[in-house]
């Protein structure tokens, strides 16, 4: 896919490009392609089934990187297999270039990384009524299933399973958006920033995000912060099993 890409944008491709490397802190990171025209370089990351999360999330976080180094221009693209209806205006609407090159439309399954320990321990700690991963975003032929790990809403100190929640309605509700990882990631930042959205549009008043991980990152801590995403480090000294 990213070969496809290129070909058609011209300049100098760089594959597998190492945008952060590993330290005592942080994890590496790579992008999938890197293409640089004169003045301008295109963050490329490519996934080969529908629009998603972690793509997004891939492409949204490449482009902070990549933007510290001062480029005159930086473009980001996210390439797969079939664009999705609900992500595809989310992702344009960040800048985000979603291009679907012929012949890529396998739809492998979605990288999870809900752990159910986290999201107790956070809860615990919090209060609330929480909503165990709660779909924002009903499948349709023209979207997948857009799921919150929990959705914690201000009110009665109770857990509402999944599946139980599917009518409730977060509308005049404040609501936290909570993502679980092992470590902080492109991946589950992805979840966190785009379903913040999500939750927006459908009505709900006041919407916080917040990541909770076992592992930190350095780099992308920040960068996500920056974004408004709030990011909780638990361990087992916090009760996670």
């Amino acid at each position: 896919m990213t070969l496809a890409y290129w070909q058609r944008v011209d300049g100098t491709l760089i594959q597998e490009f190492r945008v952060v490397s590993r330290s005592a802190t942080c994890s590496h990171r790579d992008l999938d392609g890197l293409i640089i025209c004169g003045g301008e370089v295109i963050a490329v990351q490519a996934k080969t089934g529908r629009l998603n999360l972690p793509l997004l999330g891939q492409a949204l976080f490449s482009r902070d990187f990549l933007a510290r180094w001062h480029p005159r221009q930086v473009r980001t693209v996210a390439l797969c297999g079939l664009d999705d209806g609900v992500l595809g205006p989310l992702a344009r609407a960040e800048g985000i270039e979603v291009e679907v090159p012929p012949g890529h439309e396998r739809r492998p399954a979605d990288v999870d990384s809900y752990i159910a320990a986290l999201l107790e321990a956070y809860w615990r700690q919090v209060g609330g009524t929480l909503l165990d991963r709660y779909s924002l975003v009903e499948a349709s032929a023209t979207t997948d299933h857009q799921r919150a790990h929990g959705v914690i809403v201000t009110g009665d100190m109770r857990r509402v399973p999944r599946g139980a929640a599917r009518h409730l309605s977060l509308r005049g509700a404040e609501v936290t958006i909570v993502h679980t990882a092992p470590g902080l990631g492109m991946y589950v930042l992805g979840r966190a920033y785009f379903t913040r959205h999500i939750a927006l549009t459908a009505h709900a008043p006041a919407v916080r995000s917040v990541v909770v991980c076992q592992r930190d990152d350095s780099v992308l801590r920040p960068l996500a912060e920056a974004r408004g995403i709030e990011i909780v480090r638990l361990t087992s000294d916090d009760g996670v099993k």
